[in-house]
């Protein structure tokens, strides 16, 4: 399982975007922003940025910082979407 605050892309995604694996970005979405580290990974589907808003592959039930991800504040959940899918953008910090 990825850390928390990770934003998985596709690597050709990466590219467009002019990012790389290991680099700060942000992530923002109508809701707000916040800051991410990338992870390049040819199994997430091209244009899609999957973040990563559980606890820690140690953790029991909170998060690393001992609050729910500021991450799971970004996505939107209305009539016609839904927190886990979530229109957003991603740029290098």
């Amino acid at each position: 399982r990825r850390a928390e605050g990770t934003a998985a892309v596709n690597p050709s995604t990466g590219t467009a975007l002019g990012l790389r694996s290991g680099c700060r970005a942000q992530v923002s979405t109508t809701a707000g922003r916040a800051a991410v580290v990338v992870v390049l990974d040819p199994m997430v589907v091209t244009g899609v940025v999957e973040v990563t808003v559980a606890p820690g592959a140690l953790g029991l039930g909170e998060s690393a910082t001992g609050r729910v991800s500021p991450l799971l504040d970004l996505c939107a959940a209305g009539a016609e979407t839904s927190w886990r899918a979530t229109p957003a953008c991603l740029e290098e910090a």
